[in-house]
């Protein structure tokens, strides 16, 4: 019998690591289907040597700058607590907040 095992990471920055790529956003809930993200926005690796950055939303067609997004928990492969460079470009991409 397996257990579900429920995150902990409830308000922090999380990647959610799907089979449409890396999913960036602040965990609002997780529940028994899927995962509640505030503010998501998808990882874009760039070319070369830079970083890379975050699209405008989840799709080249859908909504921009959605406030929120459910993520199936049968798209996931797993969830992680996001780099903390990576949550500090996202905090940027997402409000008015430059950081340092």
């Amino acid at each position: 019998m397996t257990k579900e095992r429920k995150m902990s990471n409830v308000g922090e920055v999380v990647t959610v690591i799907s089979m449409m790529g890396e999913i960036v956003g602040r965990l609002k809930e997780e529940t028994t289907d899927g995962y509640e993200l505030e503010s998501p926005r998808l990882f874009v690796p760039a070319q070369g040597d830079a970083s890379g950055g975050f699209a405008p939303g989840l799709s080249m067609t859908g909504e921009q700058h959605p406030n929120s997004a459910h993520v199936n928990k049968g798209l996931v492969m797993t969830v992680v607590k996001t780099h903390d460079q990576v949550a500090k470009g996202w905090q940027e991409a997402t409000s008015s907040i430059v950081l340092p």
